[in-house]
């Protein structure tokens, strides 16, 4: 009794001056983001050694989980009944840091610190590489179904302006050509040295054959005028293919290492669920892979109550479901609300008060949001609390009745049972549509990118596209009296001077979404992130870019 006096005492002084060091204290911005002055000052706490520290001077997991949420009580960090505790999915990733960070300091609470540390670093650092690479196959698919678009778009063009010169080119005059071609060629050197746009280059063609030929209307000024356009749209073609196979080959390989790490997560994983189970005699804590939805069904529909906590209107992932951070008891605390007595029912209007929302999965498996207290006016139900029940049972799919208790439609003895369960998270994962994974928000950053794009024969069939335009071209090029090592050297002179002018692959991915740019930014902190702690580990330097944005696998500028 008196040691029990005495850790009271001691957690209560503990939390007196951990809020002493963090006056500045006050929650602020989203909750669940690093934009919270609280969530980051428990950052700070537990990379300070905070926890390590009340670990070694002896707490238990539910003295140190009791202290942070005295502390930290904005964060969700919630405790349960039976001892576990639940944590919301950063909505930032600095949030996300924040959360894993926490959840590897309590595990040496929870498994009395015999999983290796190296072993939890190992593993943090696999899903490090695991989302980066994701992150950037994610860009890059983005960047190819844009490329692949263009070059379709562009293909098409080429394709009709090179018909069009099929029909002229038997209807120039044979006469100057060499001596326009020799005009076309030194005008080529002036553009490509960057004296010029594309469109002055071709104006100047025009006025030189005009010249040449001693008529304002030539008609091979016209021809030679719309070749070199084409001429120049097929090089840009080239250049987007080029792109195109360096995003599916990058692709490739990220995927082999995606499939690599995940391998070498799985035993990673393993050994440190080995370790803390062998620690806990086979009890591991799974506070973290459950939730407790809080429902009824009624004529083959489901239920499921939930808090829209960041008011999208939709249910963004498990922590909203009503009894998630505290079971049974959330909804027990909406009766009799507002200095209201409480009388052991839940109503239309008490839902209403705290925006509760449902969450209806029909018989046919569509889901859809609406407001509980709509729905339940409609159906004129009230929710019996007294009528409670507790079950903990076994109910497959690793799920759990903790509860049933009944749900009033007022319709004579029509009382339906509702349910209050814990669910396994891939369970709910399977049968629920989260927001947050659509969005790629929180855990389900990793799985939020498409799989990646590495069909190989959608290069096969554009080069031997590409191939057939080369040709058609080529044979008007040999009507114009432009052999082919001239044609050559014209189109390395326009991709120098397209180059030179900005307009190479300009504005291909300008419209690309607001989140592929920040999702680029991230992978690009990442990268360089990992670059250091590679070249701090093997002494190889300091770890900076040296990239320069050309050579192979480079994407950058595209």
């Amino acid at each position: 009794t008196l040691d029990k006096i005495f850790r009271q005492a001691m957690e209560s002084r503990i939390v007196t001056n951990v809020k002493g060091k963090y006056r500045d204290n006050t929650p602020s911005g989203e909750l669940y983001s690093s934009t919270n002055k609280q969530l980051s000052n428990l950052g700070d706490f537990v990379n300070g050694g905070g926890i390590k520290e009340l670990i070694t001077a002896g707490y238990s997991k539910d003295q140190i989980l009791k202290i942070i949420t005295s502390v930290f009580d904005s964060v969700g960090i919630s405790t349960r009944e039976d001892g576990s505790y639940s944590v919301p999915y950063g909505h930032d990733e600095k949030g996300k840091e924040i959360y894993n960070e926490f959840v590897k300091a309590m595990k040496a609470a929870n498994d009395g610190g015999t999983v290796d540390p190296a072993l939890l670093d190992k593993i943090a650092d696999l899903q490090g590489r695991i989302d980066s690479d994701n992150l950037q196959i994610y860009g890059n698919n983005a960047q190819i179904k844009k490329l692949q678009a263009t070059i379709e778009t562009l293909k098409n063009e080429i394709k009709k302006e090179i018909e069009d010169l099929t029909k002229k080119i038997d209807d120039i005059e044979d006469t100057s050509k060499k001596d326009v071609n020799k005009a076309t060629s030194e005008l080529l050197d002036e553009y490509s040295a960057g004296k010029m746009t594309f469109d002055e280059f071709l104006a100047a063609v025009e006025g030189k054959v005009n010249d040449i030929t001693g008529t304002s209307e030539s008609q091979i000024g016209k021809v030679l005028k719309q070749f070199l356009t084409t001429d120049a749209k097929m090089v840009s073609l080239k250049g987007y293919a080029e792109t195109l196979g360096g995003l599916i080959a990058e692709n490739v390989t990220l995927s082999e290492n995606i499939k690599t790490n995940t391998s070498a997560l799985a035993d990673a994983q393993k050994a440190a669920d080995e370790a803390a189970a062998a620690a806990a005699e086979g009890s591991v804590d799974e506070s973290l892979s459950r939730c407790d939805p809080i429902g009824f069904m009624k004529e083959g529909a489901r239920y499921d109550f939930f808090i829209d906590e960041d008011g999208n209107n939709d249910l963004s992932n498990e922590q909203e479901f009503l009894g998630a951070k505290d079971g049974w008891a959330e909804l027990v605390a909406l009766d009799g609300q507002d200095g209201e007595a409480a009388d052991g029912k839940i109503t239309a209007e008490e839902l209403q008060k705290k925006n509760v929302k449902v969450v209806v999965t029909n018989a046919d498996g569509t889901q859809e949001i609406k407001d509980a207290a709509a729905v339940m006016e409609k159906l004129g139900g009230t929710i019996n609390l007294d009528s409670y029940q507790d079950m903990n049972t076994d109910i497959g799919n690793k799920n759990i009745l903790l509860g049933k208790f009944d749900v009033d439609f007022g319709e004579g003895d029509n009382e339906i049972e509702g349910y209050n369960t814990l669910d396994d998270i891939n369970w709910l994962d399977d049968n629920y549509s989260f927001s947050d994974k659509d969005n790629g928000i929180g855990r389900f950053a990793q799985g939020a990118s498409e799989d990646a794009i590495v069909d190989k024969g959608i290069m096969d069939n554009l080069t031997a596209d590409i191939e057939a335009l080369d040709g058609d071209l080529g044979k008007i090029a040999d009507k114009l009296e432009i052999t082919p090592e001239d044609l050559k050297a014209y189109n390395e002179k326009i991709q120098t001077g397209t180059e030179k002018e900005g307009s190479y692959l300009k504005g291909l991915f300008d419209d690309l979404e607001e989140k592929e740019k920040k999702l680029s930014e991230d992978l690009e902190a990442k990268r360089k992130k990992m670059a250091k702690e590679e070249a701090a580990t093997d002494g190889t330097g300091d770890g900076e870019d040296t990239t320069t944005g050309e050579g192979e696998g480079t994407t950058t500028e595209a």
